[in-house]
């Protein structure tokens, strides 16, 4: 390669689109640009709970969560309720009191519940251990969904299909992870940047 040119001026200048996509520069590129959309995603847009999702989506297709993930797989009462509600001891006043998530339509989502599971309801009080513990498991449940919609155990609209797939197959991000982590062990980021990136700036392209 002549003196004064750097690798990425030069696959900018002549690399075929084949060449360029294969190159460390391209790599670089494309890995961080995904890590800066996982940083604006995860810090403006934070991971959507199991209320928020039931919110979002239309009544047909919450009636098909209730109905054939939750009832059709044998959830019991005790257990759904822990996804939307918590409790709190208070030792000094030796009692228990109980929150139910603000985002929850508790109507509505017992509104497709079979009468038997809806009878059930109303004699169980299922609570998990805190705030977080409630939300941490409504997004193991999420998850869940998600897997039966794309193991099409469950069928879901357009809308809800994409709702989903932007929070878990978008959010997916190990295999972006891994490839930030081959290129650290084949040398290290900042070489590779400055390597690949300074000349486009500082080398001026051949006439």
């Amino acid at each position: 390669m002549e003196s004064g040119w750097s690798e990425a001026s030069f696959l900018l200048a002549y690399a075929t689109k084949e060449e360029f996509i294969h190159s460390d520069l391209f790599r670089i590129i494309s890995v961080n640009q995904e890590l800066l959309n996982i940083f604006i995603r995860d810090n403006l847009f934070p991971p959507m709970t199991l209320s928020e999702f039931f919110n979002l989506i239309d009544d047909i297709d919450l009636r098909r969560v209730v109905q054939n993930f939750f009832s059709g797989t044998g959830w019991n009462s005790e257990a759904m309720q822990r996804l939307f509600t918590y409790s709190k001891k208070v030792i000094e006043a030796k009692k228990i009191y109980y929150f139910s998530d603000p985002l929850f339509n508790r109507s509505r989502f017992l509104g497709f519940l079979p009468k038997p599971q809806k009878d059930e309801w109303k004699r169980s009080r299922g609570a998990s251990g805190s705030r977080e513990e409630m939300i941490s498991a409504g997004r193991k449940v999420l998850k869940e969904i998600y897997n039966s919609f794309r193991d099409d155990h469950l069928d879901l609209t357009f809308k809800s299909s994409i709702l989903l797939r932007n929070e878990f197959k978008i959010r997916g991000e190990g295999k972006i992870r891994k490839e930030l982590d081959l290129l650290m062990q084949q040398e290290p980021i900042s070489i590779l940047l400055e390597n690949n990136l300074q000349g486009i700036f500082r080398t001026s392209l051949p006439d």
